[in-house]
This record gives C-alpha cells, structure tokens and sequence, in this order.
C-alpha cells in the first residue's frame, strides 16, 4: 500500500488540489494537511508529530512540502524532513531543501553565477545611502530577497519612488535589477531532470508583472524550437539539486537569463497553457523513486 503525503501552507489552493487528485489516482492514500494542523512533541527517546486531534501521522512513502521561501513554516518544513528522510521516505526536492532550507535569490543569483548560468546583473547595498546611490538610471526593478508570485516586486522610475520603497524594506533586503522591456518571460517546468515543457508569460497592458497569479496573460511557448534553453532549464535545475522547479527566464537581446528557481512553483496557468498535467507527471516520477527507497526504509513501531 503506497500513500504520499502533502504539506502545504495553504491546502485550497489549485496546485495543492490538483496533486491531491493525481495522487488519488496513482497512490493508495493521500494525505493532504497543511502545517498549521500538525503538532510536534519531544520527549528523551522519540518524536511524535501528529494532527490536531493528536493522532501520530502515519508513515507516507513520499513525501511534498510546499511552501516559499522565508515561509512561517520553514521551520516545519526542517523537522518534518529530517524526520520523514530517516524513516527512509523519498522527500520530492529533499537534497535541496537540505542544503538550502531557504533558497532566497540573493543565494540563487550567487550559485548561478558561480555555475556560469546567465543571470541578470543584480547588486545588492547594505544600507540606505549606498542604495540610494546606485538608483542613477531609471527605470529600475528593485524586488525582495525573498518573495513569490510577484509580489514584493517594483518598477522604480525615479528617486523618490526608491526612497518610498527604503521606508518599507531594509536595503539589506532588496536587490537592484536594470529593467528589461519587453513584457514577456518564460517559466519553464523541470521533473526529474527533464523539462516538462514551456509557458509564456505576458504583462498586461500598463503592468510591469508577467506572473499568472498578477494577472499575466499565459500560452505555450514550443521548447522544442530552441535546445539551448532547455538545457538552461535542467542545468538550474540539477544546479540547485530539484526534483521539481519551475525556472523563469527572460530573453536580454540574444541572451537568455535567469530570472529565479521557485521549488514550490505554483501551475494553474502552465496546464492552462501547455497542455501539460503537471500534477500527474509530478506524481508518476514520485511512483519511480519509491522503489529506489525501499531498501533504506525503516517504519517506526
């Protein structure tokens, strides 16, 4: 009997919805909580985690745990891996949120580089003058360490737009980006080392956000046509060390760049677009690396 079981922030979302219902077709059980609802107790010799209603959660074959970076459950996130990996669990993304339990972009920008993925030229100040400073040609993006689905992003078009967003963020915060025109980036989405397919994303008119959940109008985009790009994709992928990512990169003059590696990418409007079921690609290629964990598993009495 197989089951798998889903952490997520928020359990009523689409993509949470969608990998219950795939899972439903392929595991035996699916377990589906969010974070809030699980209880943790320590004592000498054991841990016990279990629901609200103080029944132990059951041992799960595979494992998801959603959630962005910077989340008010990372720290879950932390223990519930640890506690899972050593029961012999196969954790989708595990390797990764191991070494990186917050994967903010300022890590993300730094490892790309190091790894000769072309990214865009970002700087980061660490105080208010320095950055204030480096505000010389607008327009600008300024955005967040950390952050998701667009938000915490702005277009700055002259001083005292950047000095309203120092009244709101520690600079130490905040990443400084040229703006690139155009409206349009690509979210790529990678599963086992292999990119699933592309979608477009587009601005809408008057909108500097191209993100699906801000608005952005979606279609597919044929990877196919262009071999480099997909090997950008699995390359950050494999980089970050993800079984699961969703890669957004945006097209400078001949050059593709990388914008950001999101772990927990949401894909309403990718299966919108493409075509593609996600949700039941994700869960297929979990079926696969459960045999492969079989021999190190150890359920708890």
């Amino acid at each position: 009997m197989k089951k798998i079981g889903i952490f997520s922030s928020s359990v009523s979302e689409y993509t949470p919805q969608r990998l219950f219902e795939e899972g439903n077709k392929i595991f035996d059980e699916v377990i589906l909580l969010p974070f809030w609802k699980t209880k943790y107790s320590f004592a000498d010799k054991s841990t016990k985690i279990s629901n609200l209603k103080n029944e132990k959660l059951p041992f799960v074959d595979a494992l998801i745990l959603r959630g962005g970076t910077f989340s008010p459950f990372s720290h879950h996130k932390v223990v519930l891996l640890d506690y899972f990996r050593s029961l012999g669990t196969f954790i989708l993304n595990g390797d990764s949120l191991k070494l990186w339990p917050n994967l903010d972009k300022l890590t993300q920008h730094f490892i790309l580089q190091h790894n000769r993925i072309p990214v865009i030229p970002t700087l980061m100040c660490s105080n208010s003058t320095s950055f204030i400073d480096h505000c010389a040609s607008f327009p600008l993006i300024v955005k967040a360490v950390a952050g998701s689905r667009g938000r915490q992003v702005f277009k700055i078009n002259n001083l005292d737009q950047a000095k309203e967003v120092l009244k709101k963020f520690r600079p130490w915060n905040l990443l400084i980006e040229p703006f690139l025109p155009g409206g349009e980036d690509l979210r790529i989405i990678v599963i086992g080392g292999k990119a699933i397919g592309a979608m477009k994303r587009i601005s809408q008119s008057g909108s500097y956000l191209t993100n699906y959940s801000a608005g952005g109008k979606v279609e597919n985009f044929a990877l196919e046509s262009d071999p480099v790009l997909q090997k950008i994709a699995e390359k950050t992928a494999n980089i970050f060390k993800c079984d699961y990512a969703g890669i957004d990169l945006i097209k400078d003059k001949d050059i593709w760049r990388v914008l950001e590696i999101n772990r927990d990418c949401q894909f309403e409007g990718f299966e919108k677009a493409t075509g593609v079921n996600v949700a039941q690609t994700l869960m297929k290629f979990l079926l696969t690396k459960i045999g492969k964990y079989d021999k190190f598993r150890r359920v708890e009495k």
